[in-house]
This record gives C-alpha cells, sequence and structure tokens, in this order.
C-alpha cells in the first residue's frame, strides 16, 4: 500500500511539473506579444514625429532614427519588414538619401528573403521615386516596372495603374513620347472602372502634354479638357486647375493663337494669392503672358513684367525659371533692336540653362548667339549640332533600355503564365488519373461482391 502511494505521489509530482512548464511556456508568448507590441507602438510614434514638418529636420531625423533602431529588435521578420519599409519611405521624404538606400536595400533584401511580395512592390515603388526625383530615367523606369510587375501579378487595378502612369512620366521626359501615351492609356482602363478621379486627372493631364509634344494639339486640348472634367468631382481642384489653364495656354501658344494663349494666362494670373501659394507658376504664367504680347508687338510695360517674373524665379531658386525669363528678355531686346541688351540676355540665358542642364533653353541660346554674335556664328552652330546630336543619342538610348526593359518583363510574364498553365494542366492529369483509379476500383470491388 505504501508502495503505491509512493508512486502515486512520483506521478503526482512529475504531472504537476509539466502542468507548470506547459503553463509558463503558454504564458511566455503572451509577454512577448505585449513587448513587441509596446515596441511597435514606439516605433510609430517616433515616425510620426519625424513625419511632423513641424519639428526641425534635425529633430525629425533623430527620431526616425530611433525608430530604424527600435526595428532591428523586432524578431518577427514580417512585421520588420514592413516597418523597415514605412521607416524607408519617410526618409525618402525628408529628404536623407543616404539612410533611405541603405534603409530600402535591408527592406528590399527583407522582403524577398520571406516573400513579401507587396512589401517587395513597395520598396521597388520607393526606389522608382527616388530616381526619377533625380532624373536617373532608366533606373526609375525599371523599379516602377518591377513594383507594375508583382501589381499586377495580385490583380490590384489600382497600384498597377499607378505604376503605368509613373512609368509614362518617366518616359514622357526622355522625349519617349509615343511609349508615354501607350503606358498612359493602359494606366486609364485599369483606372477607369474604378472611378479613380484623381489619379484618371493625372493621367489625361499627362496624355494633353505628351500629345502637345507631338504637335497633334486638337487631341492635347481634348486631353486637358477630359482631366478638367475628372477634376470638377474632387474637393480642392484650384491649385491643379489652374496648372491645366496655363497647359492649355502653352498650346495656344505653341499655334501661334497668341490672343487665345493671354486669356488663358490672364486666368491664371487673376488666382487670388498665386504668388504666394504657388510662385513657380505665377512666374511661369507672367513669362507666358509676356511671351505672347511680345509676338502680337503689345510692347507696354512688358520689360518690367519681365524683371518681375525672373526676380520671382529667382527667388525660389528656380534656375531652369531664370533661364527661360532670360530667353523672352533676348526675343524683346531684339525686337527693340537693342542688340546689346538682346546679346547680354543670350549670354545668361546660356549660363543659367548650363547650371540648371535644361537643354531646351540652351539649345535656344546658341541659336540666339549665332544670330546675334556673328563673328563666332560658326562656333555657336558648331557647340548647337554636337548638343543636339548628343541629346538625341541619349533620348535614342534610354527608349532602347525602356523597350527592353518591358521586353524582358514581358518574357517573364509569359514565362510565368506558361508555367502556370502546364501546373493546370498536370493538376487536371493527376485529379483525372485518380479518378479513373477510383473508378476502376470500385467497379472491381462492385463485381467481387457480386460474384460473391
Amino acid at each position: 500500500m505504501s508502495q503505491h502511494i509512493k508512486n502515486f505521489s512520483i506521478i503526482f509530482s512529475i504531472t504537476l511539473s509539466l502542468v507548470m512548464l506547459f503553463s509558463c511556456e503558454k504564458n511566455r508568448p503572451k509577454a512577448n506579444q505585449d513587448d513587441q507590441g509596446a515596441q511597435l507602438d514606439s516605433i510609430n510614434l517616433w515616425v510620426k514625429q519625424a513625419e511632423n514638418q513641424e519639428y526641425a529636420l534635425k529633430k525629425r531625423k533623430r527620431h526616425l532614427q530611433r525608430a530604424y533602431h527600435a526595428v532591428n529588435e523586432l524578431k518577427e521578420d514580417s512585421l520588420k519588414a514592413k516597418q523597415l519599409s514605412q521607416i524607408s519611405l519617410t526618409f525618402l521624404k525628408l529628404p536623407d538619401s543616404l539612410m533611405f538606400r541603405k534603409v530600402n536595400h535591408e527592406t528590399l533584401q527583407l522582403a524577398k528573403k520571406i516573400g513579401d511580395s507587396v512589401t517587395t512592390a513597395e520598396s521597388h515603388w520607393d526606389l522608382g521615386t527616388f530616381f526619377r526625383n533625380r532624373a536617373i530615367a532608366d533606373s526609375a523606369y525599371h523599379h516602377f516596372v518591377e513594383a507594375q510587375k508583382i501589381y499586377s501579378a495580385q490583380r490590384n487595378q489600382f497600384y498597377s495603374g499607378r505604376m503605368l502612369y509613373n512609368m509614362a512620366l518617366v518616359q514622357s521626359r526622355v522625349k519617349d513620347y509615343t511609349g508615354s501615351e501607350i503606358n498612359t492609356i493602359k494606366a486609364i482602363e485599369l483606372l477607369k472602372p474604378l472611378n479613380r478621379n484623381s489619379q484618371l486627372f493625372n493621367c489625361y493631364n499627362l496624355l494633353g502634354t505628351v500629345t502637345k509634344y507631338l504637335k497633334e494639339y486638337d487631341r492635347a486640348l481634348g486631353y486637358f479638357n477630359t482631366a478638367l472634367d475628372y477634376l470638377n468631382k474632387l474637393e480642392n481642384k484650384q491649385d491643379y486647375e489652374i496648372q491645366v489653364l496655363n497647359n492649355i495656354g502653352m498650346v495656344y501658344q505653341e499655334q501661334g493663337q497668341h490672343q487665345i494663349a493671354i486669356s488663358f494666362f490672364e486666368q491664371v494670373l487673376e488666382t487670388k494669392d498665386l504668388i504666394k501659394q504657388d510662385p513657380e507658376l505665377y512666374a511661369i504664367s507672367l513669362n507666358n503672358l509676356a511671351y505672347n504680347q511680345l509676338k502680337l508687338g503689345n510692347n507696354i510695360g512688358l520689360e518690367k513684367q519681365l524683371y518681375t517674373a525672373l526676380a520671382v524665379h529667382d527667388s525660389i531658386g528656380d534656375i531652369g525659371g531664370v533661364s527661360e525669363s532670360h530667353y523672352v528678355l533676348a526675343e524683346f531686346y531684339l525686337s527693340q533692336k537693342d542688340t546689346v541688351k538682346a546679346l547680354n540676355a543670350a549670354l545668361d540665358v546660356q549660363t543659367y540653362a548650363k547650371r540648371s542642364t535644361h537643354n531646351e533653353n540652351l539649345l535656344k541660346a546658341l541659336q540666339l548667339l549665332a544670330r546675334l554674335d556673328t563673328k563666332n556664328t560658326l562656333a555657336y552652330t558648331n557647340e548647337y549640332i554636337a548638343l543636339n546630336d548628343s541629346l538625341l543619342q541619349e533620348e535614342r538610348q534610354a527608349r532602347n533600355k525602356f523597350t527592353r526593359i518591358r521586353f524582358e518583363t514581358d518574357e517573364f510574364i509569359a514565362e510565368n503564365e506558361e508555367l502556370t498553365r502546364k501546373k493546370q494542366i498536370w493538376t487536371g492529369v493527376a485529379i483525372g488519373l485518380f479518378l479513373l483509379g477510383a473508378l476502376v476500383y470500385i467497379i472491381v470491388n462492385q463485381r467481387a461482391k457480386n460474384q460473391n
């Protein structure tokens, strides 16, 4: 009897120990979850503080660094990838290019490792934006294509359409106007059923700009008017509306319909407090207005108007705009037969165009200088030809790169579709064989039963 009691005590002790052990193990994840929740709350708070534009830039960067170091302590990779993606985007917005590249690289590597396609696409999207802002067109296009490829595979029409728009925007900046038009139309086809009016406005506005450069002016006006239709469905539309009005004015300007162009630029300039709200657009529209008045021979107060536009461009550090203002000034002085001032203004166009890498203005400056500085006409003409040929070659190379990237993407999609199709076929064959085997077994089994 005592032996039974002893054995029972041993069994009871072991059972109690196991229960306590499992109980402790059960409680540990909860403690970990609480700790992780507190970490995430801290990270989100620091990121929010980094996004707060009321803080000094140095303070915002310090908060974001704290968030970044805290993320590295997270144990769960999926959570870590998502948090890194948010921090990477915030570094991009600050901007802090070195930290953005570092964190974005870590995010991309981790997302690929754990198969997180959403975060992978976001990382490519951010990289595309980063390179586009730095006018590195081929890299920007590549990353937008990578993101679009993932969103398309996920059947995410909205983000897929947005990536197509981003691709088209990059193409337009290197004068791949036909490619830009094609991708913009693809974006519209995806976005229209979703009634995404803001994105559709952007697409039609871009189509208007692209077709203007293709000198298809009627189509450009049609697209700009469609953009305005979508804009009317949005709130806070005024900022965008005046941009479209300026674009429409530019179409009429290029057609030589200067009086109509003037009416649109005047509408833009009538906007209340425009010089405070959007000084760049104010200066551009004032410059455009002066140019069209010059073409109609209306020179009264024109010089003062041009210097006002020049001063605004200069005050906001818009070097390209300064170059453009000097170009219209050169045209003005040329109309006044003041060749000395016209020559000086043309030299200023050249100087500021080189500083801003505004090659279109540089070409216009060289043409003007060839006309005004007769002693150096040949030198300026040769420089114009060399620059123009170089730009054409760069644009051709960019278009070829875009074509190659797109071709490789199409091949990748085709291969995936082929693999999916083969997988479906083999799955169908396997199911068919299984059903056939099951049917044979049932028939044989039934026959055996009948014989019995």
